[in-house]
């Protein structure tokens, strides 16, 4: 199976801009549906601060992935798209917010996913609507609606409900937001055993995270930008995933410690202002070295 690596996480913005309390609490409902679906952590690049996209204006960005090939010195370097694997879709408004995620895959018998975002009058997401088709559009596998439940002022919990019309997408999680005295989200707990999905600060920026078996905790520097993840694994092996800038706090690489028994790297090219134009992923498995490369068009 493909892996889809290497992810940023929302509360862990690497944009110059600061986040607000809505932003980032946004970011993180984004993040949790995102991955509700996809079964992974969602792309660094799909988390990028709503100030910065409002800045430059952009109101779509479409990212096309290439499906794996080995990477090898004694073979050409593959650059650019020759097949597609999957593309990335997300529409922006006027403030920077995502209002619609589409997520087409092309691998298999492929599918498309709409995400539909709605926000209430504090800025919120307070709604979304989801269609899973096939690649013609003539079927619809599942389709349903992400139901926000608000006590006292906060939200307290989001679940799923099938629509009717439709056969559903099976047992989704329901997660419960739980939040200190202060009014600052603690943590979100997952599924019907209500088990730690994510834990924050003090500061409301995520401190770990629980991905099956998988435990991921996020260490940041005095501005708030991340720096590097230490990961352990269901088997107690632990590693790494080390953060690297440019002058401005755009993020050019994610790469593994040395020490760490696998590596993984991704790799970004910048347009002018900032926006990543290319990336390449590399990553080990047990026989080969593999590569995904990726393009990213953006729409003003």
């Amino acid at each position: 199976m493909k892996r889809f690596l290497l992810f940023i996480f929302m509360c862990a913005s690497v944009a110059v801009f600061p986040q607000g309390k809505s932003d980032r609490l946004n970011s993180t409902i984004f993040y949790v549906l995102v991955a509700d679906v996809t079964f992974n952590k969602p792309n660094y690049h799909l988390l990028i601060n709503p100030a910065k996209i409002k800045s430059a204006k952009i109101k779509k960005m479409e990212v096309i992935q290439s499906l794996d090939y080995i990477s090898d010195p004694s073979l050409p370097d593959i650059k650019g798209i020759e097949s597609i694997d999957r593309r990335e879709i997300v529409e922006y408004d006027k403030n920077g917010n995502p209002i619609k995620f589409s997520n087409y895959s092309y691998s298999w018998d492929g599918f498309l996913l709409d995400y539909t975002i709605s926000y209430g009058q504090d800025g919120l997401i307070s709604g979304v609507s989801m269609t899973s088709q096939d690649t013609t559009k003539k079927m619809i596998n599942y389709s349903g609606k992400y139901m926000f439940a608000v006590n006292a002022g906060k939200l307290s919990t989001i679940t799923y409900e099938d629509d009717p019309q439709f056969k559903g997408m099976g047992l989704p999680n329901s997660y419960n937001f739980v939040y200190r005295s202060d009014g600052s989200l603690e943590k979100i707990t997952a599924g019907v055993d209500a088990h730690d999905f994510i834990t924050c600060d003090e500061k409301g920026r995520v401190a770990t995270l629980l991905l099956g078996s998988k435990k991921i905790r996020y260490h940041y520097d005095k501005n708030g930008v991340i720096t590097k993840e230490s990961v352990e694994d269901e088997y107690g092996d632990k590693w790494e995933m080390t953060y690297k800038y440019d002058s401005k706090e755009n993020l050019l690489s994610v790469k593994s410690n040395k020490d760490a028994f696998i590596f993984e790297e991704m790799t970004y090219s910048l347009a002018k202002d900032g926006f990543p134009s290319k990336a390449k992923l590399l990553y080990d498995t047990k026989s080969s070295r593999r590569g995904v490369n990726y393009e990213f068009i953006y729409s003003k």
